[in-house]
């Protein structure tokens, strides 16, 4: 509900999963007058976690959370109405070039710039169902 609602793809990193490849839940609660701070500090987060998101530039690869994939029934698909674009990762599917857009928002410039210029493949993860607080 709550993720069509706000027809923000960044409501996925706030209502987690709880498990290690999902993003982490926050130790503080969300408020009305900070929500938009709230969200973006909550993707930068959990971006910075390898098993959300890592580039490996000596394999050419990206890595993602299975949770992004666009052909699995998770979250992947929410970000082409808002980020979907056709200037940018023109090697990728529609879905994916999206998702990379989103992330390229959220991440350092020199990741940023690897992302859009870089000759690599996105992988996605198997899923740990683990909980995240057993790291």
């Amino acid at each position: 509900f709550l993720r069509k609602e706000f027809g923000d793809p960044r409501v996925f990193f706030a209502l987690t999963l709880a498990s290690q490849d999902s993003p982490q839940l926050r130790n503080k609660p969300y408020t009305a007058n900070k929500l938009n701070e709230q969200l973006g500090e909550q993707v930068r987060n959990s971006l910075s976690r390898s098993r959300i998101f890592k580039i490996d530039k000596k394999k050419n690869k990206v890595f993602l959370t299975v949770l992004l994939q666009p052909k699995l029934p998770w979250y992947g698909t929410e970000f082409k109405p808002k980020y979907g674009t056709d200037k940018k990762f023109k090697s990728q599917a529609e879905d994916m070039r999206a998702i990379l857009n989103f992330l390229t928002k959220y991440i350092s410039s020199h990741k940023k710039s690897y992302l859009e210029t870089g000759n690599y493949k996105v992988e996605f993860r198997g899923y740990d169902w683990r909980l995240n607080d057993t790291q």
